[in-house]
């Protein structure tokens, strides 16, 4: 299920990125994460939006590298089974985490995009 999760929260992400006119204020994290239908359905919900968005290139990547951020923040706190604790420690978690090496280089990517 992990894998189906982690693709459909891409899918909005990118949506989230490419697809939106607004900008989101604040992170997006695993409390807007909604999982329903015996886990086939992923909703991302309760996301504040503000202004619209700038369109220049500096404005879209730094929007792009929230995004992605966000996107590992999410999925370290699913791994780690452990949303409590992780305040500022995501590369401390993530070298404890046990998953695959591959994985463990795009969250650390994601993290710090």
């Amino acid at each position: 299920m992990f894998k189906f999760w982690a693709k459909e929260l891409l899918y909005a992400f990118k949506d989230i990125t490419y697809r939106s006119t607004y900008t989101v204020l604040g992170d997006i994290s695993l409390r807007n994460v909604y999982i329903s239908d015996l886990g086939i359905k992923v909703y991302v919900k309760k996301i504040k939006f503000g202004e619209l968005r700038d369109e220049n290139m500096n404005y879209h990547l730094q929007i792009e590298a929230k995004m992605l951020n966000n996107y590992a923040r999410i999925l370290i706190e699913m791994l780690s089974n452990d949303c409590q604790n992780i305040l500022g420690g995501y590369d401390n978690i993530l070298n404890d985490l046990d998953i695959k090496p591959e994985l463990k280089a795009i969250l650390y990517e994601c993290i710090h995009a």
